[in-house]
């Protein structure tokens, strides 16, 4: 019985999480995204985001550094949005991006 329920817990932290990362993507890919507490988009939304990746909460059902993270998914936002652009991944540097060439 106690492995099946934390077993639910997991799935469920997993779905939160998994949410968030598309609604963030889905930010910056310049959508609105309701997350039942509001429509959040552009940087306001971005930054609403940033704050649930370093909430009590998050480190509650997830246990990694919440920079790296963001730093992760942020790069594939950018990569994602740099391939539908230009068809090509954009390579972080430092505080910019360089799009590589074909």
């Amino acid at each position: 019985m106690r492995i099946a329920y934390q077993q639910q817990y997991e799935d469920l932290a997993n779905a939160v999480i998994k949410q968030a990362v598309t609604d963030y993507i889905c930010l910056w890919r310049g959508h609105s995204v309701n997350d039942g507490y509001g429509i959040h988009s552009g940087i306001k939304g971005i930054e609403h985001m940033n704050k649930f990746f370093h909430s009590p909460f998050f480190h509650a059902i997830c246990n990694v550094d919440s920079d790296r993270f963001v730093e992760i998914i942020t790069q594939r936002a950018i990569d994602a949005m740099h391939k539908k652009i230009w068809g090509r991944k954009a390579y972080h540097v430092g505080l910019c991006y360089i799009t590589a060439r074909n």
